[in-house]
């Protein structure tokens, strides 16, 4: 991709490589202990892909994908208490389908990250572990200028800079 840069009235090309995009779903972090994504089988480390809710008496079925964690958190409060819900994707044990009932999961979840921006992400929690908020905010706000970002994940990445 090829950006055209001004300054000093003097125009420049400038060769810049295309954005490159983390890969789809959201990554868990965090399962409640004995709670019923435990109980189903969910594990830190899994890559949330896809959701389905079959159809319920009165209900017609509905279904998705992951982009954000936010879409996590609509699942939960929208879907699930109109019946079950099956969770796919990918993790140490391959692919997976799983079904989560009615009720509060608890998942802590974030956005596949590719590698720099995971970086940041993990030196993010580091700085609000230590107590400096200001730094873990100024991380955080950095991964939503990434030029790749969804908006959806981009308000995921704000949401979490205001905690």
């Amino acid at each position: 991709m090829w950006t055209a840069r001004t300054g000093l009235g003097l125009l420049a090309l400038v060769l810049t490589a295309p954005p490159v995009a983390a890969g789809p779903g959201v990554v868990v972090e965090r399962v409640e202990t004995g709670g019923a994504t435990e109980t189903a089988g969910l594990e830190p480390g899994d890559r949330l892909l896809a959701w389905e809710r079959g159809e319920e008496p009165g209900q017609p079925g509905a279904a998705g994908e992951f982009h954000s964690p936010l879409d996590l958190m609509v699942i939960e409060i929208r879907e699930a208490p109109l019946g079950p819900i099956t969770l796919m994707g990918e993790g140490a044990r391959g692919a997976f389908s799983l079904v989560l009932p009615p009720g509060t999961w608890r998942i802590s979840s974030r956005p596949d990250l590719d590698a720099d921006d995971l970086d940041t992400y993990l030196q993010a929690e580091k700085k609000a572990d230590e107590g400096d908020f200001s730094g873990a905010v100024e991380r955080l706000r950095s991964l939503t200028d990434s030029t790749g970002e969804t908006p959806e994940r981009a308000a995921w990445f704000l949401q979490q800079s205001a905690l």
